[in-house]
């Protein structure tokens, strides 16, 4: 029943001009007791959703405060700058993967060596070696003394 629909009774309980003056109290009175259950109902629901606000608030807050532990840790490790600049590459290299005049044959020892004169070309594999120097530091370590991510 809509919020609007408490009115109808209302209505019904004027009834047509020829109803007696107890039976227009007697639906009146019908209408305020029903009125009064809806009530009692929607309080009834609103504790029991208070409740249960109460419950989830806590099991909510220590999540909440966990998860915002290890976001404030990822941040201060650089997870986010890092995953931010590995987007922007990413958008790059699938732009310059998708041009039309890609080359077929891989490049010799002396088109390769000419690339290395490219400071963009030297600044990258500097990033790839740093990369690969940590995921060899990595592997070499014992297992129980590896870095939990």
């Amino acid at each position: 029943m809509s919020t609007l629909d408490f009115a109808e009774p209302v209505v019904a309980a004027a009834g047509p001009p020829t109803a007696t003056t107890d039976e227009q109290l007697a639906q009146l009175t019908a209408t305020v007791a029903w009125m009064a259950e809806e009530i009692r109902a929607q309080q009834a629901l609103r504790e029991e959703l208070a409740e249960l606000v109460g419950e989830l608030s806590g099991v909510a807050r220590p999540a909440l405060a966990a998860a915002t532990l290890r976001l404030t840790q990822a941040e201060a490790r650089g997870w986010f700058a890092f995953a931010h600049r590995a987007g922007r590459v990413a958008d790059r290299v699938v732009a310059s993967a998708a041009q039309p005049h890609q080359p077929t044959d891989p490049p010799g020892t002396l088109a390769l060596l000419r690339q290395l004169r490219d400071p963009d070309v030297r600044r990258a594999l500097a990033r790839l070696l740093v990369v690969l120097r940590a995921m060899g530091a990595e592997q070499g370590r014992p297992e129980d003394t590896r870095t939990n991510t």
